[in-house]
């Protein structure tokens, strides 16, 4: 990872301001498992029955009541004269099926969709902490929203540590007004003089982070200005 050094003969001010309402130094992940179901069951029963227009068509759009679902299908119940299906296509939570009517009066039919439903808990939990950010600040909890999208530990413990490497400390974010340099683009790692606690003594020292570019903002009136923000790597 190559990194671009600022030094102080390159900005003109920059800022490394204390954020103490977004520390967070406690991070607890829920871990939503997915456990099939062992036998098939209903998903999702038109009700009331779908009316197909005489020599029409009509498209249905299928939210599943229970979901993800596993080899979703479809049954027809209580099919009127002259109804088909003309097109059909499923996924592991919704399904959109467009029925025809080939007779000369409107008519009704009752969809049915079953599959093998999952059972969704989220009572397991990944935890990760920063102990001396605690010692020195308290507690700081932040629990993250439940997502049945994150169904193991190792998924869980790279989101906790990536979020508390990220907020275990009040400035880690800067913002420098400098003489900018135009081939710097968002991502990229930049090195700058920071903020020293005060037990960061003597001052003097040349006490220097590096940060990740999320905005950059570039402005030429016969010279060229950037106004930098970025996110410290910790």
């Amino acid at each position: 990872m190559t990194t671009y050094q600022i030094t102080r003969d390159d900005y003109f001010d920059r800022a490394q301001p204390s954020k103490s309402e977004e520390l967070k130094n406690f991070v607890r992940v829920p871990i939503t498992a997915l456990t099939a179901q062992s036998d098939e069951s209903e998903v999702y029963r038109s009700d009331p029955a779908i009316i197909v227009p005489a020599h029409g068509t009509i498209t249905i759009d299928v939210d599943y009541s229970n979901y993800p679902v596993s080899n979703p299908s479809q049954s027809l119940e209580d099919v009127g004269a002259g109804i088909t299906i003309m097109s059909e296509v499923y996924y592991a939570c919704s399904a959109r099926v467009v029925f025809a009517n080939s007779s000369g009066v409107d008519a009704t039919v009752v969809l049915v969709v079953s599959g093998i439903a999952y059972d969704t808990k989220s009572d397991e939990f990944v935890e990760d902490s920063d102990a001396d950010s605690i010692l020195e600040n308290g507690k700081c909890k932040y629990e993250f929203p439940v997502n049945h999208l994150l169904q193991t530990r190792i998924i869980g413990s790279q989101i906790a540590a990536k979020l508390l490497a990220c907020y275990k400390t009040w400035r880690k974010d800067m913002n420098i007004n400098w003489r900018g340099d135009p081939a710097l683009e968002l991502g990229d790692v930049v090195e700058v003089p920071q903020y020293q606690y005060p037990h960061q003594s003597p001052y003097s020292i040349d006490s220097r982070g590096d940060f990740y570019i999320f905005k950059n903002k570039l402005d030429f009136d016969g010279t060229l200005k950037a106004v930098t923000d970025g996110r410290k790597i910790l």
